[in-house]
């Protein structure tokens, strides 16, 4: 699976995550809950022979309770396209970026199916439209506190 991530108005952005305090903390925060391998196996993984996997950071404590940053995107490298992993790959980006609402750093957000022009797939066409260009577009929209709505597209491509 290979996953590209750029903001919709065509400027990509490279891998740059910046501790220094430097970078954009929003962008930071988005990249590693995406990019960042989930480390809890759920039992919805179980028989389908995939290697417990997952980030580091996962196994620090934060605010007392249990903290699981990342996503699951990883488990879908080496799976076929097909209704279920298109579902799959909605739920566990939408999943992974839940923590910015719950911990108020962002006010909302909404993760769509978008076509090649960024343009919103109707639901009873979506899944043949994916299957057709082979690959999953999501558009990620997130809306900060006090600010303008930030839109990014990333592609989920096997292989």
């Amino acid at each position: 699976m290979t996953l590209g991530f750029k903001e919709v108005s065509d400027k990509p952005y490279g891998f740059d995550l910046d501790f220094a305090g430097n970078g954009d903390p929003l962008k930071n925060a988005i990249y590693m809950s995406l990019f960042c391998n989930k480390k809890e196996i759920s039992p919805e993984f179980l028989n389908k022979n995939i290697a417990e996997n997952g980030w580091f950071g996962n196994l620090i404590v934060h605010n007392g309770t249990d903290f699981d940053q990342g996503s699951f995107l990883w488990t879908l490298k080496q799976v076929p396209l097909d209704d279920e992993t298109i579902n799959l790959a909605l739920a566990y980006t939408e999943e992974s970026l839940q923590w910015l609402i719950d911990d108020e750093v962002i006010e909302d957000f909404n993760v769509s199916f978008v076509d090649k022009n960024n343009v919103l797939l109707p639901e009873e066409s979506t899944y043949n439209y994916i299957k057709k260009i082979g690959y999953i577009i999501l558009e990620i929209a997130i809306k900060p506190f006090h600010k303008n709505e930030i839109k990014y597209s990333l592609n989920i491509k096997n292989g």
